[in-house]
C-alpha cells in the first residue's frame, strides 16, 4: 500500500505515495484517506495500532515527530457492530484480532504492573528506569479512564503465599494489577487514539502493509 516517492531527495524523511483504490480528490477522513496519489512525508510510520504501536506513536509524536499509524483493521467504534452481529442471521464474523486497540480491546483488560511480566524490560534498561516506564504507562491508562483502584495483596496474605510457594520450590511473584473491564476497554482505546491525534499523529486504517522497501540496510 505504500511506495517510496522517487522524486524526494535522499535527505528527506520517509516519503510515501499512497496508492488508494478511491476516486481522486477524496477528502481526508478519520481513517486517513487522502487524495489519491498525494505524497505524504512522515518521520516515522508505525505498523499496527495495538498497545505497542499506540504507545510508540504516543512517545514519538509527543517529541514533535510526524507519525503515521497504519492498521489493517477497523477503528475501535467500527469493531462494535461486527461484535454484536455474532450469531445473527447474515451477521459477519468480527475482526477481533486486528483494529485500533489490538486483540486485547475485547479482553477483560487486566494490566500487570511489573517490568518482568510478559518479558523483562530490565534487559534493555536499568531497574529504576524499567519501573518508571511501568509507572508512565499505568498513568496514561488512568488518564484515559481506567479505574484508579489497584488490586493488591495484603502483606499478611503475601507472606503466606510466598512461604507456601517457597516450600514447593517455587517463587511467587507479587503483581499489582489494574482491571479495565471488557465494557470499558474500547472507550479507553478511543481516548488514547484521540490523544495521539491531538498530538498530530494520523491514522490510516483498513490498510495492510504487505512489504517494506529496504535500501542500503535501511528501511525506507
Amino acid at each position: 500500500p505504500y511506495s517510496r516517492s522517487s522524486s524526494c531527495p535522499p535527505s528527506s524523511a520517509s516519503s510515501w505515495t499512497q496508492n488508494w483504490p478511491y476516486p481522486a480528490g477524496a477528502e481526508q477522513t478519520p481513517t486517513g484517506l487522502r487524495e489519491q496519489g498525494e505524497i505524504m512525508e512522515y518521520d516515522v510510520i508505525v505498523v499496527g495500532a495495538g498497545p505497542a504501536g499506540l504507545f510508540a506513536a504516543k512517545e514519538l509524536s509527543a517529541r514533535g515527530l510526524r507519525v503515521e499509524i497504519v492498521e489493517m483493521g477497523k477503528d475501535v467504534d467500527k469493531r462494535f457492530p461486527a461484535l454484536s452481529d455474532m450469531g445473527a442471521p447474515g451477521g459477519t464474523i468480527p475482526d477481533i484480532m486486528s483494529g485500533v486497540g489490538g486483540a486485547g480491546t475485547f479482553s477483560d483488560g487486566t494490566l500487570n504492573l511489573r517490568p518482568d511480566v510478559g518479558g523483562d524490560l530490565r534487559q534493555f534498561t536499568s531497574e529504576a528506569e524499567a519501573w518508571e516506564l511501568v509507572r508512565q504507562v499505568d498513568g496514561t491508562f488512568v488518564e484515559c479512564g481506567v479505574p484508579g483502584d489497584l488490586r493488591c495483596v495484603s502483606r499478611e496474605r503475601l507472606k503466606e503465599v510466598q512461604l507456601r510457594a517457597c516450600s514447593a520450590g517455587a517463587v511467587f511473584m507479587n503483581i499489582d494489577q489494574r482491571h479495565i473491564g471488557t465494557d470499558y476497554a474500547p472507550d479507553v482505546v478511543r481516548k488514547l487514539k484521540g490523544r495521539l491525534e491531538a498530538q498530530g499523529a494520523t491514522f490510516t486504517l483498513e490498510t495492510e502493509v504487505t512489504d517494506l522497501l529496504v535500501e542500503g540496510g535501511e528501511c525506507r
